[in-house]
C-alpha cells in the first residue's frame, strides 16, 4: 500500500495544468478500481494510509488551500478525506451500479464533478478561467 500511495503521490507533482491533473486523476481511479478495494478494505481493518503519501497528498491540497487562487478557510485535510473518498468510491460504486461502463464517460463524469465542487467551493472561479472553460460555463465578467 505504500508503495501505491507514493506513486499516487508523484502523480499529484508532474507538471501538467490543474484541471489536466484532474483529468488525469479521475482516469487513473476509474481504470484501476482495485485501488478503491484495496483501499477500503485498508480502512475497514483500521489500518492507517502509508503517512508518507497521506502527508504527500494534503501537502499538495495545504499549498493549494494557501493560495490567493483558493477561498479562504479550507480545511486542507478534510478536503482530502472528501477527495479521497470521491476516487476510491465511485469507481466501485458505478461498476456495481451498472456492470459494464465505458471508462472513458465515467472518468470524465467524475472529473467534471470534482472540478466542479473544487470551482465552486474550493477555488476562486476568476482564478481559474480554463478549469471553468473546461466545464463550459459561463463566466460572469
Amino acid at each position: 500500500m505504500g508503495s501505491l500511495a507514493d506513486e499516487i503521490g508523484q502523480m499529484l507533482e508532474q507538471p501538467m495544468a490543474f484541471g489536466d491533473l484532474i483529468d488525469h486523476m479521475a482516469r487513473f481511479f476509474i481504470e484501476h478500481p482495485e485501488i478503491g478495494r484495496l483501499t477500503l478494505h485498508h480502512l475497514l481493518a483500521e489500518n492507517p494510509f502509508p503517512i508518507a503519501g497521506w502527508k504527500r497528498f494534503v501537502g499538495q491540497l495545504e499549498r493549494l488551500a494557501r493560495s490567493s487562487r483558493s477561498e479562504e478557510g479550507i480545511d486542507a485535510e478534510a478536503l482530502g478525506h472528501i477527495l479521497m473518498a470521491i476516487a476510491v468510491l465511485w469507481p466501485i460504486q458505478l461498476r456495481a451500479l451498472e456492470g459494464d461502463i465505458d471508462p472513458t464517460d465515467a472518468a470524465e463524469r467524475l472529473a467534471r464533478e470534482i472540478k466542479r465542487l473544487l470551482l465552486f467551493g474550493v477555488l476562486r472561479p476568476e482564478s481559474w478561467p480554463d478549469l471553468v472553460d473546461s466545464l463550459g460555463v459561463e463566466r460572469s465578467e
